[in-house]
């Protein structure tokens, strides 16, 4: 849907290709809003109620090639939009991004203009090999090295220092959960499920210092 929004990228099938999508999306919404679906069914000339209209059908139209590439693009914009978000640059700034691939690079440069539009990106370089650029943030995608340099988007120092303290945040919660887990009276008594849960924390909070730290060595 997005990408349909994008200029140049409307065909002669766009319409016909989203008018299928709502119908298909309203029918499997219906048993979960029925007064909802079915006055925006109406308002597409319908000729029968949706209440009456078959259940969709898995489509298997078009090749897994085609599904993977896709999956590979989406997978590269939503990477550059979370390093925006963790290095908290404003979504309403234009970044300039490198992508580097041997693989996937012709695929890349196909996609050039929907990869910009959709990460809102200003300058977008796609490369085989190369130094890693001062300064950024850095996150890989299927084998495709993503950066997004930071120097001119945020105060450097002042970001190091917020993520230092959130480590610091983050060690006393994992400090807890590992005094917790190893008192003995707690990890006997307590059911098997609570134990494991204390366990997926603790080590989701190890993974999540682990990524401050990769930020902070993306600042330089």
């Amino acid at each position: 849907v997005e990408i349909s929004k994008l200029p140049g990228q409307k065909s002669k099938n766009t319409d016909q290709i989203l008018l299928y999508v709502l119908e298909q999306a309203l029918k499997l919404w219906h048993p979960f809003t029925p007064f909802v679906t079915e006055t925006i069914w109406k308002k597409l000339d319908s000729k029968s109620m949706l209440m009456i209209e078959e259940w969709p059908k898995v489509n298997k139209a078009g090749s897994a090639a085609d599904v993977k590439n896709f999956k590979l693009i989406q997978g590269v914009v939503t990477a550059i939009r979370n390093l925006r978000a963790e290095n908290k640059v404003a979504p309403s700034k234009k970044i300039t991004v490198e992508l580097r691939t041997s693989k996937h690079a012709k695929l890349l440069e196909e996609q050039n203009e929907i990869i910009k539009s959709l990460a809102r990106i200003e300058s977008l370089t796609i490369t085989g090999s190369g130094d890693k650029p001062e300064q950024a943030a850095l996150v890989i995608v299927e084998g495709i090295e993503v950066y997004l340099p930071l120097a001119g988007l945020i105060d450097v120092k002042v970001q190091a220092k917020s993520l230092k303290a959130e480590i610091a945040n983050v060690e006393k919660y994992v400090a807890s959960l590992k005094k917790k887990l190893s008192n003995k009276e707690f990890t006997k008594k307590a059911p098997k499920a609570v134990v494991e849960a204390e366990k997926e924390k603790l080590a989701a909070a190890e993974e999540k210092i682990g990524k401050l730290n990769t930020q902070i060595k993306s600042l330089g």
